[in-house]
């Protein structure tokens, strides 16, 4: 059981790709074990559980996004036809705002939730991280997976949590990590 906060992640700005760094297939840090059940709150009756929709529309001129140069490592370029291009701000066909995401952040700290089972799984494909933003409950497992033919440095900065900074082989391991504090 965790807390209703979920960690709010733009893996861009969070997350550095490059053909470095430092580090190897490390075990997840002691501070990222599970929390003891008698630290657990318990469950709300889900049976009186509601949903909320919705759209984030962008409002003016869309500014053009950062580009990302590759040069640095051959095995980045060849991935791509022609310049790459953050996906800080993606607009979709019906006008809607790409890579947005909404969490509680408050009003259920009474509450518990169980940990998910399933990982959150973020590929790095291109040499760009997909998906671009996603949310993570506290404690459920990231597996940061790299698809590319190079070596990838996988360097998260959360706000809340201890910072890592870790190698990550051409189509090696997945590095298995998750973050004990909410929202990072």
């Amino acid at each position: 059981m965790e807390r209703a906060k979920f960690i709010f992640t733009f893996v861009v700005a969070g997350m550095l790709a490059a053909s470095c760094g430092g580090g190897g297939d490390a075990e997840p840090a002691a501070d990222e074990a599970p929390v003891p059940a008698a630290d657990m709150k318990p469950a709300p009756d889900l049976s009186q559980a509601g949903s909320v929709a919705g759209k984030v529309s962008f409002g003016g001129a869309v500014p053009k996004n950062a580009r990302i140069r590759m040069d640095a490592d051959p095995v980045c370029v060849k991935e791509h036809s022609g310049i790459v291009r953050s996906q800080d701000i993606l607009i979709g066909d019906d006008g809607a705002l790409t890579n947005t995401f909404v969490w509680v952040k408050t009003g259920l700290e009474q509450y518990g939730f169980e940990t998910p089972a399933d990982p959150v799984t973020l590929d790095q494909k291109g040499c760009i991280y997909s998906p671009h933003v996603f949310g993570i409950q506290t404690r459920q497992k990231l597996h940061v997976l790299n698809s590319d033919g190079t070596t990838h440095n996988v360097h998260p900065l959360p706000r809340n949590n201890r910072e890592w900074n870790q190698s990550q082989r051409a189509k090696g391991k997945p590095l298995i990590r998750s973050f004990p504090a909410p929202r990072s």
